[in-house]
């Protein structure tokens, strides 16, 4: 667009407008830009080496009567695609663009030092090859709230995300995520998923089935809780039969919330540390809850099919003298395919 008279209308900084500049640095394309000296002497413009975007830039504003010529809008930027994950998985090159895709959330991981989430994503292409695939999402995307309370196994459209080097996808400012209709064809999540083997590095998810060898006891404990909004800030009274809830400001029923980790033997001496989920702990103990139990109550019993992320690679000592390979950390699924019995 060439215009015969300027206005500056606001000037941006990136750090003060993370969103803006996302979408700018997924359509800068270095060999596009061309600079124009400010020398008379020279009239011709000369392409620049510039290969980061800069992190500034102007708004401007002009008065319609001195538009001289217009031009189309740039191609630079355009809708993105829509294609399926295995694609993302097999890019290659260094180009970014945007895209858009259909898939079944799998799990949500969500770093509260950061606020950056992870999604897990997977559809009905996929392979055990690659079962699944992980989309970062950083905390000025406009759908940033709706995933974290998103329910695991929802249908999701994703909007022009951005597809960076070699298949990394981020959602940014001017990326969206919807929750749509399930379609008639369902998926299986966790068909896909492989097990447990010395390669896994951190957040990768696997499944696991083993022998319950030890508890560590250090982490694992139990305490009361509201019923109502499962808040941990209650005042408990041995005279009454309720309790009384800070967050609720009331007297409430209480439930237990179990925490419960142990060392699962996956054979071949292969020993790995497990966060349990509640439910699962649930189903191990027994059904009379006091809050105190014999470890030898759990100890040899078979858990099949445990979904769990790699928490940490970092080996570990146990109070028997064995090495631990790394610790998992269970993950709530939408449908519990868990098994447990007796071996």
């Amino acid at each position: 667009m060439l215009l015969s008279t300027l206005k500056i209308c606001v000037f941006k900084l990136e750090h003060t407008n993370p969103a803006l500049f996302s979408v700018i640095d997924s359509i800068w394309d270095p060999s596009k830009i061309k600079l124009h000296p400010s020398s008379q002497q020279s009239q011709e413009p000369f392409e620049t080496s510039t290969s980061k975007p800069v992190d500034f830039c102007y708004i401007l504003t002009v008065s319609m009567g001195n538009i001289t010529e217009v031009h189309k809008t740039s191609d630079l930027y355009t809708v993105g695609l829509t294609i399926t994950l295995n694609s993302i998985l097999k890019e290659k090159t260094s180009e970014s663009r945007r895209i858009c895709f259909w898939c079944y959330l799998l799990h949500v991981l969500h770093d509260k030092i950061t606020d950056e989430i992870i999604l897990y994503l997977v559809d009905n292409k996929l392979d055990n090859t690659a079962p699944y695939v992980k989309v970062h999402m950083n905390s000025v995307c406009s759908s940033h709230t709706l995933v974290r309370i998103l329910e695991k196994g929802s249908f999701l459209h994703v909007k022009h995300a951005w597809l960076k080097e070699k298949g990394f996808t981020l959602l940014d400012g001017f990326s969206f995520v919807s929750e749509e209709p399930k379609p008639d064809k369902r998926v299986n999540l966790y068909e896909n998923l492989i097990d447990w083997h010395p390669a896994v590095i951190k957040n990768d998810i696997i499944q696991i089935t083993g022998l319950i060898e030890d508890v560590d006891e250090e982490d694992s404990c139990s305490w009361p809780t509201c019923l109502i909004c499962k808040s941990d800030r209650i005042t408990l009274n041995e005279n009454e039969r309720l309790a009384y809830c800070d967050d609720c400001k009331a007297y409430v029923a209480t439930s237990t919330i179990y925490q419960l980790a142990i060392y699962l033997s996956l054979g071949k001496e292969n020993l790995v540390k497990v966060q349990l989920d509640q439910s699962t702990i649930e189903s191990i103990l027994p059904g009379k809850r006091d809050g105190f139990y014999d470890i030898q109550m759990v100890l040899g019993l078979e858990i099949r099919s445990m979904i769990c992320i790699v928490m940490s690679t970092q080996p570990i000592l146990t109070s028997s003298g064995k090495i631990c390979a790394c610790s998992l950390e269970e993950i709530e699924t939408c449908k519990k395919s868990l098994t447990v019995g007796a071996k």
